[in-house]
C-alpha cells in the first residue's frame, strides 16, 4: 500500500479530531509529545501492512520517529480482510487511544516511561536518554541527572552513537544543575527543532 493509501484508511479508522499527514496520523495540535499512529507496508507481501502506535517526546533531538516507544497494534493486516475498517478501529481505540489519553503533560510522559520500564530489560543507553529527557522537560532535575547518570554507566566506547548521546546528555545534565530555566529553555528549542526534523512545525500547538 502507498502513503495515499495509508492516509484514506487512517481517515476512517482514527478520531475526527486526530491530524494525516501520509502514513502518519496524529493528536492535534502536537505539544510537548507526538501521540501518533504508524502505517507501514509489509516487505513481504502488496496486501499486508503493520500498523503501531507510538509516543515520542518531542523535546529529545530527533529526526526520525523512535517506533521503540510504542508497540504493533496486533501483528499485522491485510487490506482485503474482511471488516477491515471496523476490527482496525476496534483495536486503535482499545490499545492506542487510552494511553494517548494519558499522556497529556510532560510529567505524564515520564511516568509512562517509568511504567513501561518495570521488570524489563531496559538499562540500555536509548531508554534511559529518553527517559531523562522526559523527566527534564516535566521538571523534575533529580530524575533526570539519575537518569543520565546512569546512561553514562552504559555507555559503550566503540559506539559512536553512544558517545554522540554522551555529549549531549553531558551538556544538558550540566545545564539543569547550573540552571533550570535555561535547560527548559533548551528543551523547548529542540522540541521545535524536531517538529521541523519531523515536517509536522505546521501541526505544533501556540506557544506561550
Amino acid at each position: 500500500m502507498r502513503k495515499k493509501e495509508f492516509a484514506a484508511l487512517a481517515r476512517l479508522v482514527v478520531p475526527s479530531e486526530f491530524a494525516i499527514k501520509g502514513d502518519l496520523a496524529f493528536v492535534h495540535p502536537v505539544d510537548h509529545t507526538l501521540r501518533a499512529i504508524t502505517f507501514e507496508s509489509s516487505a513481504f507481501t502488496k496486501t499486508s501492512f503493520y500498523v503501531t502506535w507510538l509516543f515520542n517526546p518531542l523535546c529529545v533531538p530527533r529526526k526520525h520517529l523512535n517506533l521503540g516507544l510504542g508497540n504493533r497494534i496486533r501483528h499485522g493486516w491485510e487490506s482485503g480482510e474482511a471488516d477491515l475498517v471496523d476490527k482496525l478501529r476496534a483495536e486503535i481505540q482499545k490499545v492506542a487511544l487510552p494511553v494517548f489519553e494519558r499522556l497529556r503533560t510532560p510529567a505524564d510522559v515520564a511516568r509512562e516511561q517509568k511504567v513501561r520500564m518495570r521488570g524489563a530489560p531496559y538499562e540500555c543507553v536509548p531508554v534511559q536518554q529518553e527517559l531523562g529527557f522526559a523527566l527534564a522537560r516535566a521538571g523534575d532535575v533529580a530524575g533526570a541527572v539519575h537518569a543520565f547518570d546512569k546512561l553514562l554507566e552504559l555507555i559503550e566506547p566503540t559506539s559512536q552513537w553512544n558517545q554522540d548521546a554522551a555529549i549531549l546528555v553531558m551538556s544538558l545534565k550540566d545545564l539543569l544543575l547550573r540552571d533550570p530555566g535555561a535547560a527548559m529553555r533548551q528543551l523547548l528549542a529542540w522540541e521545535a527543532e524536531t517538529l521541523q526534523n519531523l515536517g509536522l512545525s505546521d501541526y505544533s500547538a501556540p506557544r506561550g
